[in-house]
């Protein structure tokens, strides 16, 4: 599996002050948001690149057609659209800053087979709608040393869709409310100690 540095992700709490930092007081050239419903989030990219020559302007906006966003590492500002977006409930948590970093990769479907096969922990077993026509899927923190790593397939490309991995996952999601629900009743001091399964 060959991966490549996208994006690293940075969850805003107020677009404005981000802007004022990045944008006013950085220089930094901010693409027109976009919003992804599957999130329930408004991403802003920041090439990092530098500033683009007039002539790489439409190449640019084919890769953007084709789902490969501008080229090079960018920053991602994300603001929530729904109070019950993961990045809101992040920034509610832990405030606004670093929330991920994205490896771009050629199959992600593939790639998540592989992880899978190795034992890795993964939040999404199959990949999901992302900006620019991708499709992504993200890897728990507990299996990357603390550091949640997003991973991108560029558009244009069919996902394999594997019928039992979308079980699997509506089953672990399940699996999760319940332990989630769990938590909070020992939490809570309304339960006693585990019992086993």
């Amino acid at each position: 599996m060959k991966a490549t540095l996208d994006h690293i992700g940075i969850a805003v709490s107020n677009l404005d002050e981000a802007l004022a930092f990045y944008r006013d007081a950085l220089g930094l050239e901010v693409e027109a948001p976009e919003e992804v419903p599957s999130q329930r989030v408004r991403a802003h990219f920041i090439p990092l690149d530098g500033p683009r020559e007039r002539d790489r302007e439409a190449e640019v906006s084919a890769e953007r057609d084709r789902g490969i966003g501008a080229p090079g590492v960018s920053l991602e500002l994300l603001e929530a659209t729904d109070d019950t977006s993961p990045i809101a409930k992040y920034v509610a948590k832990r405030g606004p800053g670093l929330h991920h970093l994205t490896l771009r990769v050629d199959d992600i479907a593939e790639a998540l087979a592989r992880l899978k096969s190795r034992g890795v922990r993964l939040i999404d077993e199959s990949p999901r709608p992302g900006a620019h026509g991708s499709l992504v899927a993200f890897i728990h923190p507990s299996s990357a040393h603390g550091v949640l790593v997003e991973l991108k397939q560029a558009g244009g490309h069919a996902p394999t869709v594997d019928t039992k991995t979308t079980k699997d996952t509506k089953n672990t999601k399940s699996r999760r409310k319940r332990n989630q629900a769990a938590r909070r009743e020992r939490t809570a001091g309304l339960a006693g100690p585990r019992s086993a399964r």
